[in-house]
């Protein structure tokens, strides 16, 4: 793998993927039904200044990755040891991810299909994509993101006719505790996600803006969920949007044009498609240099023989779309927000203090 480098344009298309990645289709099941896009706002909101603490961390340290960071600040040992935790959490978000494509091709498509199958074909694809370089993932994120636009635009706009308004009223109605909790999640899951990009942010070129990067492709990506959170709403209505485990799919399966297109539900199988192709190869790669640069393995295959196993354990213990949802919705935050938030901010203060005493 070439130390390649991506201009800004590209870091937040893969960003912004990165984010969208399921969480355009599978965000059923939630607590706060017509509250869902205030919920994601304010997780939106949130997240800023976390995203702007990623930023400074790699602009104190250019051209540095993560793990290399790590070894500065904590040493050899403490740091290897980081790099372990970094390294276990992006082979747990690809396999996390492909469990989450698996189930929803086996909910609504292949239903017969064995789920080893879908998850070996997945896995495969990223792989070769993650072995293809940080560079060629750039290009096809550019090209991955002005596909799903084009569907998530196309499907909006043929939607509109089946917009009612009442189904969104009236705003904030659900408990404070609920909201909260919601608001919780998505900020876990998926906007400080983007904790893994402090891997790739030393490959941006020189003298672009990395908290620029960083800021807009969260706030494209927290947008674009909230308002497709609405127009589910608005297909759908309150009741039938929180008790769905796909209100995507459901929402869209409504649209017909004529009697000649119909089934529109496939165009967003092919947004899913897109944002998981894109959110499993960054964290495969991701992944392939940490494994790199604690093991020093130079074959690629380790990664692809890694994030197997890792699905194929995620698979024995969520067999059914109900595990998927509760332990994404209740019980990932509590695992990812360490480190999602605590490790960053020890990065963070680490970094400062050795920058202040150098300078003095």
């Amino acid at each position: 793998m070439v130390r390649d480098t991506l201009n800004s344009r590209q870091f937040i298309m893969m960003l912004v993927m990165f984010l969208l990645g399921s969480s355009l289709v599978m965000d059923g099941n939630l607590l706060v039904n017509q509250d869902t896009f205030i919920c994601i706002l304010i997780s939106l909101i949130a997240a800023l200044p976390l995203v702007s603490v990623y930023a400074r961390i790699s602009a104190l340290y250019h051209g540095k990755n993560l793990y290399e960071i790590s070894d500065i600040l904590f040493g050899k040992y403490a740091g290897r040891l980081v790099s372990l935790i970094i390294i276990g959490y992006c082979l747990y978000l690809a396999s996390f991810t492909a469990c989450n494509f698996t189930v929803f091709t086996q909910s609504t498509t292949f239903d017969e299909t064995p789920s080893w199958l879908i998850a070996f074909a997945l896995i495969l694809l990223c792989s070769y994509l993650a072995i293809c370089g940080i560079q060629t993932m750039g290009r096809v994120s550019v090209l991955v993101f002005a596909v799903t636009a084009v569907l998530c635009i196309t499907v909006t706009l043929l939607s509109c006719r089946y917009f009612e308004l009442n189904n969104i009223l009236p705003l904030l109605r659900q408990p404070k505790d609920k909201i909260l909790q919601s608001s919780v999640s998505f900020f876990s899951y998926p906007l400080t996600e983007s904790v893994i990009f402090l891997i790739f942010a030393g490959r941006l070129k020189t003298g672009q803006s990395k908290h620029k990067v960083f800021v807009y492709g969260l706030i494209i990506a927290g947008v674009t969920l909230s308002l497709v959170s609405v127009r589910n709403v608005l297909i759908l209505g309150q009741n039938a949007y929180s008790t769905m485990n796909f209100p995507s799919y459901t929402a869209i399966s409504r649209i017909t044009v004529g009697n000649y297109f119909q089934h529109m539900e496939s165009l967003v199988s092919a947004s899913l498609l897109c944002g998981v192709f894109i959110k499993s190869s960054v964290c495969l790669y991701g992944a392939f240099i940490g494994l790199k640069h604690v093991f020093h393995f130079k074959k690629s295959v380790w990664i692809f023989l890694f994030s197997l196993t890792t699905t194929g354990i995620f698979l024995f213990f969520f067999k059914t779309t109900k595990d998927v949802f509760t332990f994404s919705k209740n019980v990932y935050y509590i695992y990812a927000l360490p480190i999602q938030v605590g490790l960053p901010a020890v990065i963070w203060i680490f970094a400062e203090c050795k920058k202040q005493k150098q300078a003095q």
